[in-house]
């Protein structure tokens, strides 16, 4: 597994930081398309779960979701507004009706597409966007990689039932990481923009969003009973397995950066 995982990485992660570095347009249908096919995951492991048909239309409202804010924010209330009365409709025709396949199919669509699409917002925050979303990918992959480093190395004492293999010595580590990876980060590359106080405290929320974002997937495929969301990605599992960590920290980072920027 270690091989897959490590050319896994070697392709993935300069793809990430080459459409970081574009940003615009070509980083907001990254993000769409990433959203889209963690969607299209969710979905299927909901519908593996409940034994029936899997809710495909949320791949295209989250591609879409995501889409607009980058080109006409304004009509995301419209899109959002229009999914629902997808949804509700949806269910008022079926011959089993089922009030919680219903709010699954709309928290998905929310939960991944709209948390993500804070990624675009992120990006465009003048005039560091582009290095403050180096930095969150930076702190992310830092955390998860502590974590998960320190958890094999040092941990004895399960963190939830939600992920057994996690453990609270883990979750400390990536902690610990992810905190001092943002004080140096933030020193060497916005030491005249962010203060240490700043860099400290976007170290310890993203830390701790991060796993809670990651705890937060574990508990849908605990629902559904699988281990990973899928296997597009060879030792990573799927789309929504790489991204869930921003999912939560995406928009918490987003308006802790406006609190400490603001004029």
């Amino acid at each position: 597994m270690i091989l897959p995982r490590l050319l896994t990485a070697v392709v993935g992660i300069p793809v990430v930081l080459g459409m970081i570095h574009l940003g615009r347009l070509p980083f907001a249908f990254f993000v769409a398309g990433a959203a889209a096919l963690a969607l299209y995951e969710y979905a299927l492991v909901i519908a593996w779960a409940r034994r029936e048909k899997p809710a495909l239309w949320t791949a295209p409202a989250g591609f879409l979701l995501v889409l607009l804010q980058q080109i006409a924010p304004d009509q995301l209330p419209l899109l959002i507004s229009a999914s629902m009365a997808l949804c509700a409709t949806r269910e008022i025709f079926r011959s089993a009706h089922s009030a919680e396949r219903m709010a699954l199919e709309f928290f998905g669509l929310i939960f991944i597409a709209w948390n993500l699409s804070y990624l675009i917002l992120l990006r465009d925050l003048a005039p560091h966007g582009r290095t403050l979303t180096y930095l969150l990918f930076a702190l992310i992959w830092v955390n998860d990689s502590a974590a998960q480093g320190c958890g094999k190395l040092f941990g004895n004492h399960p963190l939830t039932p939600l992920s057994p293999k996690k453990t609270w010595e883990g979750a400390a580590g990536g902690l610990a990481a992810c905190v001092a990876a943002s004080v140096i980060f933030c020193g060497v590359f916005l030491k005249e923009t962010l203060s240490p106080a700043d860099a400290l405290a976007i170290g310890l929320l993203t830390g701790v969003f991060g796993q809670l974002s990651d705890l937060s997937e574990s508990a849908v495929k605990r629902f559904a009973r699988v281990k990973d969301s899928s296997d597009i990605l060879p030792g990573h599992g799927g789309v929504l397995d790489r991204f869930d960590s921003l999912i939560l920290t995406a928009p918490v980072l987003y308006y802790c950066l406006g609190w400490f920027l603001r004029p």
